[in-house]
């Protein structure tokens, strides 16, 4: 499970790991000085991968322009890549029509790359960013009970990646939850002036 910690790219997996190390911890497979180590190396590791961005090696990039695509290959060494780099960049220009095909590319980064991009989405693109978490919000407050269901679905991560909520931070994603929650309420309904 320590090397498993040491290589993992991604804090969702790391939050995985250490559940899997209390599990075995409560069941008596591990003992807590080694769930201490394990958890205690998880957290750190976390910790790096949070604040610095991923790299990975790549022997060829893709170069994109108005009207083309192409590869290009690297021929003396690979050269390191910030993961996020290429939707970090694309962030500026994000608008309505490319929101969804954004934030299905989004989501296949591991989660901490995820929450960078966000970030830089909610820093240079602060309208369009804007845009997109009061028109969520106004849409819950107006939603059916119906259209609430539908959004408890596409809401939840994986469900639907091309979700606009998807390129929003993971606050803004929680405050949706908490609006999404209240309104789901069976005392919503009494409520429901109060949200208008």
């Amino acid at each position: 499970m320590s090397k498993r910690v040491r290589t993992s790219i991604d804090t969702a997996e790391i939050a995985g790991l250490k559940k899997e190390a209390w599990d075995h911890k409560e069941e008596g497979r591990l003992s807590l000085k080694l769930f201490t180590a394990l958890t205690t190396q998880a957290s750190v590791r976390q910790a790096a991968l949070q604040t610095q961005p991923l790299r990975e090696e790549r022997t060829q990039t893709i170069v994109r322009g108005a009207g083309f695509t192409m590869t290009y290959t690297f021929s003396d060494r690979p050269r390191k890549f910030i993961v996020a780099h290429q939707l970090m960049t694309e962030a500026k220009a994000v608008g309505g029509k490319t929101v969804a095909d954004f934030a299905r590319r989004l989501n296949a980064l591991p989660r901490q790359e995820r929450e960078r991009v966000r970030g830089t989405l909610r820093q240079e693109n602060p309208h369009f960013y804007a845009r997109v978490r009061d028109g969520l919000q106004t849409e819950i407050e107006r939603a059916s009970q119906k259209k609430l269901g539908y959004f408890r679905w596409a809401l939840y991560p994986g469900n639907k990646p091309e979700h606009p909520v998807h390129a929003l931070t993971g606050d803004d994603q929680a405050a949706a939850w908490a609006l999404l929650r209240f309104r789901s309420s069976p005392s919503a309904g009494a409520n429901s002036q109060l949200v208008h």
